[in-house]
């Protein structure tokens, strides 16, 4: 019989799913003592094609992920800005991402900061006149050294 007959079913065009078949580099089956495990082992080449190909998969998934985490962080601190003494006190949450986008939403961020500061108000940046701390100096007043030996 001529080998082209003899076709498996491995052998069936594959579709155009993205996922490439391995070569059949074997050659034909063994006997009853040929093992199982060289029967369904992939080629070497095949094999440092997928290691190479997730490796630098990982790559770009952690290129991904680190990015991500400075949109957040930078997105986080601008919204906090004047709000919070410190910004990394607003922890991230999926709640303050855009429903369609997934990127930081600017005000859904900024509630959760006012919200944050009320529930906290040592978060909080201070605003207004302190009480306790003195009086303040203007910006239009200038610093003179004869000014600050009279008081």
């Amino acid at each position: 019989m001529p080998q082209e007959a003899q076709k498996s079913p491995s052998d069936a065009p594959a579709d155009d799913s993205g996922t490439e078949t391995p070569p059949d580099t074997q050659g034909p089956e063994k006997g009853a003592e040929g093992s199982e495990s060289s029967s369904e082992s992939f080629s070497r080449e095949y094999v440092e094609g997928l290691r190479t190909e997730a490796k630098e998969n990982r790559i770009k998934a952690s290129k991904v992920d680190y990015v991500l985490t400075e949109v957040r962080r930078l997105a986080t601190r601008e919204a906090t800005r004047g709000l919070l003494t410190d910004p990394e006190a607003l922890v991230w949450s999926d709640d303050y991402a855009h429903p369609e986008s997934g990127l930081p939403d600017h005000d859904r961020l900024l509630a959760a900061a006012e919200a944050l500061a009320k529930q906290r108000p040592w978060l909080a940046r201070p605003r207004g006149p302190l009480p306790g701390q003195g009086e303040h100096s203007t910006a239009d007043e200038g610093l003179s050294l004869s000014a600050l030996l009279r008081s």
